[in-house]
């Protein structure tokens, strides 16, 4: 249906924007597939919640890079009703413990006042599917 292919556009246009050419990240044994909007650890699927999978996303589009709060409330949250943004804090715990089976592979820092940074141990590959 047009909205679909419309969405399919717009979804090859942003991974293009960040130098993907193919939907899926991977980060060691974390693969992120966009399209289907999933993550994988060693093939097996991560169970996320929408707004935590938005915060992985939004962040390993972004490795090494220092990700503030700010910017993480417009993504995720847009024109909604904006959380405390300690939410985010709530977040990151909840991803790191799914993340914790990477034995180190991928870690997401908190910059204590600042945000958080998606922390992959390689990046050799990492826009490679």
């Amino acid at each position: 249906s047009p909205p679909d292919e419309t969405m399919m556009i717009l979804a090859a246009v942003a991974r293009r924007a960040h130098g993907l050419a193919q939907p899926v990240l991977r980060y060691g044994p974390l693969a992120i597939d966009v399209q289907k909007r999933s993550a994988y650890l060693s093939d097996c699927p991560i169970k996320l919640s929408p707004k935590v999978y938005e915060l992985l996303e939004y962040i390993a589009l972004r490795p090494r890079r220092l990700i503030n709060r700010a910017a993480l409330l417009g993504h995720i949250y847009g024109l909604e009703d904006e959380p405390d943004p300690r939410v985010f804090d709530v977040y990151v715990c909840n991803l790191r413990a799914c993340l914790a089976a990477s034995d180190g592979a991928v870690d997401i820092e908190t910059v204590r006042g600042s945000g958080y940074r998606f922390a992959p141990a390689c990046l050799d590959g990492a826009i490679a599917a």
